[in-house]
């Protein structure tokens, strides 16, 4: 398993999204109850990473100025944690991912962190509204730089507000990221449930996105699908390892 982040460059600006959990996590485990650690130490923290993000993009040649978006898939810790370490970009959330952000069960169980809750009290969160413009097999969509290479999708179910992110590199290059919806692609193409640890917030709809995605892995077999945790998704689109790259003929990377 892997804690994870893709950086896309874009001519009219890069964009990261997810980024793995916070360089400060035992600090941030610290203040809820014994057994609450130690739940988060045994499944998140375990994704500790081995540095700091901002270390890791720098280890890609990106300069952090060049980010103008964060796209997290979903608000849980080790999703967003290591914005904390960021400067103060902007971070594309739905309504109901925001709501989320300040779920009393959340914040008690520390599936949100309430410092990475009060990070985004500063002005930076930015409202992520659907059209009714349906993509694929998606009911809703929202072109991001309105020229089809990033496209994101409502994929709610692991939390109420989670989507799922198409990177078109060109028409034979196809990434589909789709956060904690699964968390390898076998539960998509074999439509398995998820492990017990993988608790999702509304299972219902949980199960009806692995539907939608084992659906779109059969019209669609080439498009390569990466879960949030799936090292070996990640392999599949890039081959090369961490920190590779793969590029558009269009300029997309």
């Amino acid at each position: 398993m892997t804690a994870s982040g893709l950086l896309i460059r874009h001519p009219k600006g890069d964009v990261l999204i997810d980024g793995g959990n916070s360089s400060r996590f035992e600090e941030e485990a610290s203040q809820f109850p014994m057994w609450q650690r130690l739940v988060m130490i045994a499944i998140p923290g375990r994704l500790k990473p081995r540095g700091s993000l901002p270390e890791a993009l720098r280890a890609l040649g990106e300069r952090l100025r060049k980010i103008q978006l964060l796209i997290p898939s979903h608000a849980h810790l080790d999703h967003v944690g290591g914005y904390e370490d960021l400067p103060r970009i902007p971070v594309l959330l739905s309504p109901l991912e925001l709501n989320y952000l300040y779920d009393r069960k959340a914040l008690q169980t520390g599936a949100v962190i309430p410092q990475q809750a009060k990070m985004l009290e500063d002005g930076r969160a930015r409202e992520l509204r659907f059209s009714d413009t349906p993509y694929e097999i998606f009911q809703q969509s929202f072109d991001l730089y309105e020229d089809g290479s990033i496209v994101l999708v409502p994929l709610p179910g692991h939390t109420p507000g989670s989507v799922g992110v198409f990177i078109n590199l060109d028409a034979d290059h196809r990434i589909f990221y789709v956060g904690d919806a699964a968390l390898q692609v076998r539960e998509i193409t074999e439509r398995l449930r998820k492990p017990f640890f993988l608790q999702d917030v509304e299972p219902g709809k949980a199960a009806e996105a692995v539907q939608q995605l084992n659906e779109l892995h059969r019209m669609l077999p080439t498009l390569v699908m990466i879960p949030a945790h799936g090292r070996s998704g990640f392999f599949s689109a890039f081959p090369g390892g961490p920190g590779t790259c793969q590029s558009a003929r269009g300029g997309l990377e």
